[in-house]
């Protein structure tokens, strides 16, 4: 197996192709680093020029030279249900622009697809150790870069606990917000879960205190999810689960005794969000429900054949008469619907039902069936599609889980730990 993924290149060049992922999946990082500048929030909303070109995008071009070299095969071997998503994404939605308008985000498909496919390529000429040490080397950096942004803007920072309303205003890596920033570094705390334990739980305490911090609800529970899944896996030795088990329930019963919950929610604002959960204090989900409320008759308005990529909004906006604040429907899976039609969400749901059960075969001692299922989860309340990140590890996860492994750890090159 080891033996087969490796074939299709000389140490030489895996080290180059290793390299090459290292920089893309950097600059995937960088995702408001434009080829003009840096971008704002209120530039990834309003761009409609040369903006939307990203570093990365231009950094993607450096894999050519591999697709060139792989004997002409520029498909890798994924299975056929990922092309037909992809294919009906594209079909369904150049038809669909013919009545409800353009929109750009079928440019992020396109580029989705070509993830996909450098994920693929990266996964059949990889292993997946050599995978993942890159991966953990430039998520050190990432952080590294996150944490200096947080002492750049202390002063956001200090002004927002002071008078806290939504999230502090500070500029991300990611595009999407504070969020979705929060929640990447979640996904990123997977890659760690096989590092030493003192690694793994100061980036927890890391992120937590970051997600806390940026008022990020969906943050800390995708953190407490990875630490959750980490536990239930074959990771962790049965002294660091009774450690952790004793830890939590002494500190469980300090704070019970010594605090009172009530009063602490209302004065620390992160804990306050949650604790204003469905309420009609919490604006977020209010504002969701009523997008939600929305979708039946989007859908009959669309004659279940959906709007075309990007175009959710619209649907929903030209039923309500509303003008909705929101970029995306914040559920994927009714965005699929609403943007693809009927057919469109059996498509992807058939990935997802495939990706679940090779997450299954992993027994969760996987970082990117992780990261995978934490994704899937959370898309039910966040996230737009078409996410280069995912569909790169939807590529690799593909090619390198295409049977059940046999019984027995999962090996780990020693010269990568």
């Amino acid at each position: 197996m080891e033996q087969s993924l490796q074939s299709g290149l000389d140490v030489s060049n895996r080290k180059v192709l290793m390299a090459v992922l290292g920089l893309f999946f950097l600059l995937l990082n960088l995702q408001m680093l434009s080829i003009t500048g840096w971008m704002t929030l209120q530039d990834e909303y309003q761009q409609k020029s040369i903006d939307t070109i990203k570093v990365y995008h231009v950094g993607s071009l450096l894999f050519l030279f591999f697709f060139v070299t792989n004997k002409g095969a520029w498909f890798p071997r994924l299975p056929r249900y990922v092309y037909h998503f992809f294919l009906w994404v594209f079909v369904s939605s150049l038809a669909l622009y013919a009545v409800y308008g353009f929109d750009s985000m079928i440019i992020n498909y396109v580029f989705a697809f070509y993830c996909l496919l450098i994920g693929g390529l990266v996964g059949s000429w990889l292993s997946r150790e050599e995978i993942l040490w890159v991966f953990r080397k430039v998520s050190w950096v990432v952080f590294l870069i996150v944490a200096a942004k947080m002492v750049y803007y202390q002063e956001e920072i200090i002004r927002f606990l002071k008078a806290p309303i939504g999230h502090p205003n500070i500029e991300t890596l990611f595009g999407g917000g504070v969020n979705l920033e929060a929640s990447w570094m979640a996904f990123h705390l997977a890659f760690f879960v096989k590092s030493p334990k003192r690694h793994f739980y100061l980036l927890l305490v890391f992120i937590l205190l970051l997600s806390v911090l940026y008022a990020s609800r969906v943050g800390v529970i995708l953190t407490l999810l990875v630490v959750g899944l980490r536990f239930l896996s074959a990771v962790p030795s049965q002294l660091e689960r009774r450690n952790l088990i004793t830890g939590l329930v002494l500190v469980g019963v300090l704070v019970l005794i010594s605090v009172d919950l009530g009063q602490v929610s209302q004065k620390v604002y992160g804990l306050k969000r949650f604790s204003d959960f469905g309420s009609s204090e919490d604006a977020g989900m209010s504002g969701r429900k009523a997008m939600w409320e929305q979708f039946p008759e989007a859908m009959a308005q669309s004659h279940y054949l959906g709007y075309g990529a990007g175009n959710a909004m619209l649907g929903l906006e030209k039923v309500s008469g509303l003008d909705f604040s929101e970029e995306n429907v914040h559920n994927y899976y009714l965005q699929v619907m609403l943007e693809f039609g009927l057919l469109g969400l059996p498509l992807y749901l058939i990935i997802v039902f495939q990706l679940l059960k090779r997450i299954h075969w992993t027994q969760l001692s996987d970082s990117l069936a992780i990261i995978l299922l934490c994704y899937f989860i959370s898309s039910l309340v966040q996230f737009r599609g078409a996410e280069s990140l995912i569909w790169l590890y939807i590529g690799i996860f593909f090619v390198q889980m295409k049977d059940k492994p046999l019984p027995g750890p999962l090996s780990t090159a020693s010269f990568l730990a």
